[in-house]
């Protein structure tokens, strides 16, 4: 497929650009989005399963085994309240970092898209 084709079914699949970071706003909590994102092993990660809006969206996609090194991937991320707390793990070669309280909280599965 060229890249236009491409273009055109992920808008109209309302498939998002990998935002590095997410920005996520209170009102998006109970929401479910699909982004097209490339694995990186070099961004911030707070949590486990779970992690805070503030996290990389691709370092956390490997972190959770939902990408692997070197993969680009359309990906569901479901936006979730906020935690108490967030653990800390090293899964897939990314060592994710503990936090307290959060507001805004989101998990990665693979997408069926």
């Amino acid at each position: 497929m060229t890249p236009t084709v491409c273009s055109a079914i992920r808008r109209l699949l309302n498939i998002l650009p990998d935002p590095g970071v997410l920005h996520l706003k209170a009102d998006q909590i109970g929401t479910t989005l699909l982004y097209q994102v490339t694995d990186r092993k070099s961004g911030s990660v707070w949590g486990t399963e779970v992690y805070t809006s503030d996290s990389d969206l691709g370092t956390a996609s490997v972190h959770a085994g939902v990408l692997k090194a070197g993969q680009k991937g359309v990906i569901k991320v479901r936006v979730i309240g906020g935690q108490k707390s967030y653990q800390n793990s090293t899964h897939h070669g990314i060592t994710s970092q503990a936090w307290g309280k959060w507001h805004i909280s989101f998990t990665v599965e693979k997408s069926r898209r």
